[in-house]
Parts: C-alpha cells; sequence; structure tokens
C-alpha cells in the first residue's frame, strides 16, 4: 500500500472543508493497512483509499476526525462525514463489487445504530476489522458471504435485544472467510494468532 497516496487521497477528499492538500495526512490508517496486509498490498489498488475515505467519514460523524480540527462545527462534521462515505463508496462501486458496496453500507447502518444506543465503540472496532476483511476475501478469490450472513445475525441479534453476542458472531464470521492468511485479522480482533499460515489451498466459500 502506499500510504503517502493514501493520506493525499484524504487530503484532497476534504479539501471543501479546508484541509490543505499538502496537510501530510493522518498519521495512522488502520484500515487501509490491515487490507493490503490481507490482500498482499499490491501497488495501485485503489481500495485502502477508499476505505479509509469511508473509514473517516465514520469518526466525523462519531468519533473523533484524524483530519478537521476540534472546533469544526457539528454541521461542518457530519457533510465532511457524509462527503468521505460518499467519495469511498463510489471507488468501490466503480469497480462493479456490489458485495464490498453492500458490506460497507451495512457496516455504516450497523454503526449508526450502536451509536445512538451508545454501545461500546468496541462493537464498531470488530464489525470495521470484519468488513475489511470481506473487502480483502473478495479481491482475493473468495467472496463476502460470511461478512454478509454476519451482519444478519447481527441484526437478529439487535431485533432480540442481544447486541453482547456481536463479538461471537464476528468471530465465528472471521473464521469462515477464506483469506490467504488470517493472522493480521485475528490480530485485529484481540485473538492469538495462527501458530501457522494457512495454505493458499484452503478451500473457497461456495459462492
Amino acid at each position: 500500500m502506499d500510504e503517502e497516496r493514501v493520506r493525499r487521497a484524504l487530503c484532497e477528499t476534504l479539501a471543501p472543508f479546508g484541509v490543505e492538500a499538502d496537510a501530510g495526512g493522518p498519521a495512522e490508517l488502520p484500515y487501509g493497512r490491515l487490507y493490503a496486509e490481507l490482500t498482499g498490498g499490491a501497488a495501485g489498488d485503489p481500495y485502502p483509499a477508499a476505505i479509509e475515505s469511508v473509514y473517516e467519514g465514520y469518526l466525523l460523524h462519531y468519533r473523533e476526525s484524524r483530519l478537521l480540527p476540534a472546533d469544526a462545527s457539528l454541521e461542518t462534521r457530519l457533510l465532511a462525514g457524509d462527503h468521505c462515505d460518499a467519495c469511498g463508496l463510489r471507488i468501490v462501486a466503480s469497480g462493479g463489487d456490489l458485495d464490498s458496496v453492500e458490506l460497507l453500507t451495512r457496516l455504516m447502518a450497523t454503526c449508526s445504530w450502536l451509536r445512538a444506543e451508545g454501545l461500546s465503540f468496541a462493537y464498531d472496532d470488530d464489525l470495521w476489522a470484519l468488513t475489511v476483511a470481506g473487502l480483502a476475501s473478495v479481491r482475493t478469490g473468495g467472496n463476502a458471504v460470511a461478512g454478509l450472513r454476519a451482519f444478519d445475525e447481527v441484526a437478529l441479534a439487535i431485533v432480540r435485544g442481544r447486541v453482547e453476542r456481536l463479538p461471537e458472531v464476528v468471530r465465528r464470521a472471521a473464521a469462515a472467510l477464506y483469506l490467504k492468511d488470517p493472522r493480521p485479522l485475528r490480530a485485529a480482533l484481540g485473538l492469538e494468532p495462527s501458530a501457522e499460515p494457512v495454505p493458499e489451498a484452503v478451500a473457497k466459500e461456495a459462492s
């Protein structure tokens, strides 16, 4: 992953909101890096920038922006967040990857509900890691089935008032995703890394 390119892209995305194009960008690119680790970080892949744009939108809406000043008005933050979301989704959609678009939109909707309920940010972080792994699975020859099923289960848990099951749902889905090496995802979820890399010949989930 070309981290400088991703940082520059984020600054350019937020330029209409006063961020200088040469502002340097955020030091931390957690989910772009996770995606790159899971896919091998192919040069020119647009997804790290798309993922970090959507993540910046999430931060602007619910946490702390990496680029806008802390004293930015609520209206500015919300508009900038919507803009970042739209820019990131447009990049993914432009390649015809509808499953990945659905993963990201379901992530955004679920995080919105979690924030409205004031629940632990750890739930959001787990869902972010799973979603990024789902995108990586699609890009490396797998599919998004396990990730999308996880959001179905999360929605059911919400309806039944069992949100505490979310970490269990995420970890079960993570184990079902096709990934050449799941250790970066396991680390992101706070699990012990596997002792041995998963061989590339591991069976792919049926489409």
